[in-house]
């Protein structure tokens, strides 16, 4: 059996702070590790999910859009430049682009720093979620919960990805553990403070934080009038004070800004959002968004092939229920629910692809943990057909965090097509850089011919690249004119997203603006290449196209210097 804890108070119904009592007098009649081994498993897994995450970060994959058109805008931009409408049409909170602003700042542009924040979110992720599970869970459920926790595909992926949503996942997990702190020990305003303290920093974070904060307070209301405790009463009115205010900052100084410039996004995520013509659209509706991508955990995806995560959700919630645990079924669903609303209200996608709702990720876990014990314990009383369908799973778990670092050592970038894009980077900006003075029209001569192809596409993984290859870009230097000549040829380099007919007369204008000064020796395009879905390879629509001149013996008044990007 688990530790003996002392008995929950028969005065009154068992309150939240006493919920790992409660838990533990349910005794979940499938506890079938005891004490020290679920110790032992527990970290043994915790392990695995450490070496998982550690090593997808350090083998450095390709960068791919989803992160290109985040990190574009760390390029050029300061930190309050940081608060206007972000590059590439994408929205993300100020503090998250700040902390990554900062670390490349200090460490320079590159994967591994892009990514850096989102791995120390992950691991931190990982360690305090085994914190929470086990202040709420025993036995079997306690080691379901961290196994699913630490192996989770999503989990580990987006752990090593410069993207919020690992930053999410730990705010969640702050923000719960401190809630089941405060319950757990009412008499310690310490866990109140800190709460108060860190939830700010929590909502200027996280975008999807304010759905779990809010869900926060309504687990802490129905806690605080359980226990009928003034001083927790003023405390929650400080906490909601806070958070109110908090969000407001938030929308203020940078939220609203976004939203207004990025209305697209509303069409992007149509099928995030509630349908209102019928009922019978509606529950289909609910039904795919439960059973779909959102709770892909620990593994899933689209068309109902994670139904069986949803059903152990509900299998949790009946746990909940049953119990009369109000205050942690809240804050398990609660979010959820807020969520929901902002989706009705097109403001936030609800369900759609796993990355929205990853914020979720601890929530789910706990629903799971408590869901899936629950089933076995009902699918077979017998305790040996108990044990072995326990481990069944659990060796599952393990083999998908084994299968997920022999993959990575196989493949180690997402797709071919992103690793050729940097295979491209690193010869253009660094191999070519040993034979002439290579310049960018976009970055070097404030060049740019066809309209949008900077705020579209994969156009963000050629900068990207771009500063990460290339030593000059990298240090903020510009091209040595002066060093041109025959022996050290001008490489111009254009990044063309299509042939756009339309624009081919810009492209002529600085072609002749240029041979006024230089001789076009050499003209070359690389297209990229792409592979499809059947693995078979196609060009891409994209291409570099790479301009060779060298000097003409021209007078100097008829002479006209290049043009130069203006730099931050």
């Amino acid at each position: 059996m688990a530790a003996t804890v002392e008995p929950a108070s028969t005065s009154r119904l068992p309150s939240v702070m006493s919920w790992r009592e409660a838990v533990s007098s349910l005794a979940w009649k499938a506890q079938f590790m005891r004490g020290i081994t679920a110790q032992r498993m527990v970290w043994g897994f915790v392990i695995l999910g450490v070496i998982a995450r550690l090593l997808r970060y350090l083998l450095r994959c390709p960068l791919w859009p989803d992160e290109g058109f985040l990190a574009a805008s760390l390029l050029d931009r300061g930190y309050l430049e940081l608060l206007e409408p972000l590059e590439y049409h994408q929205v993300a909170p100020f503090l998250y682009m700040w902390v990554q602003l900062t670390i490349v700042k200090l460490l320079g542009f590159n994967e591994w720093t892009l990514r850096l924040f989102s791995f120390v979110c992950g691991l931190a992720s990982l360690l305090m979620f085994r914190h929470l599970a086990g202040r709420l869970l025993t036995g079997a459920a306690y080691v379901w919960t961290v196994a699913l926790f630490a192996v989770a595909y999503p989990l580990y992926r987006y752990s090593s990805e410069a993207k919020p949503y690992g930053s999410d996942v730990l705010v969640t997990t702050v923000l719960v553990t401190l809630a089941v702190r405060w319950w757990q020990a009412p008499q310690e305003r310490r866990w109140a403070w800190i709460l108060l303290a860190v939830t700010p920093v929590c909502i200027f974070l996280s975008y999807p934080a304010v759905f779990v904060a809010g869900g926060v307070s309504l687990a802490l209301a129905a806690a605080l009038i359980r226990e009928r405790s003034l001083r927790g009463g003023l405390m929650w009115v400080a906490y909601n004070a806070v958070l109110i205010t908090s969000f407001a900052g938030l929308y203020v100084l940078s939220a609203q800004k976004q939203a207004q410039a990025e209305s697209y996004m509303v069409d992007g995520w149509n099928h995030t959002f509630p349908p209102r013509d019928s009922i019978g659209n509606l529950a289909v509706w609910l039904l795919r968004a439960h059973s779909s991508d959102a709770l892909a955990y620990p593994l899933g995806g689209a068309n109902y092939t994670s139904a069986l995560t949803a059903l152990w959700c509900l299998a949790g919630a009946a746990v909940l229920w049953k119990n009369r645990q109000l205050p942690l079924a809240l804050i398990c669903f609660a979010p959820a629910a807020l969520n929901l609303v902002a989706a009705a209200m097109q403001r936030y996608p609800y369900g759609g692809h796993i990355r929205f709702a990853l914020y979720a990720a601890p929530l789910v876990c706990l629903l799971v943990g408590m869901g899936a014990l629950k089933l076995l314990e009902l699918l077979t009383r017998d305790e040996a057909w108990q044990n072995r369908i326990l481990a069944g799973w659990l060796a599952f778990f393990a083999l998908i965090a084994c299968g997920e670092i022999t993959m990575l050592q196989v493949r180690p970038y997402k797709t071919q097509e992103f690793l050729n894009t940097r295979n491209l980077a690193q010869s253009l900006w660094g191999d070519l850089a040993s034979y002439g003075e290579v310049v960018c029209l976009k970055s070097d001569l404030n060049q740019e011919f066809e309209p949008l192809q900077f705020e579209w596409g994969k156009s963000c993984l050629y900068l990207c690249n771009q500063r990460i290859y290339s030593p000059r870009h990298a240090a903020g230097k510009s091209p040595q004119w002066d060093k041109v000549s025959r022996d050290w040829p001008l490489v111009c380099v254009e990044y063309r997203s299509k042939n756009d007919p339309s624009c081919a007369y810009l492209r002529q204008n600085w072609l002749a603006e240029m041979q006024q000064r230089y001789e076009l020796v050499r003209q070359n395009e690389v297209p990229e290449a792409t592979w499809d879905p059947r693995g078979q390879k196609r060009e891409g629509l994209s291409h570099i196209v790479v301009y060779e001149f060298v000097p003409r013996d021209v007078p100097a008044a008829m002479a006209r210097q290049p043009q130069v990007a203006p730099t931050r």
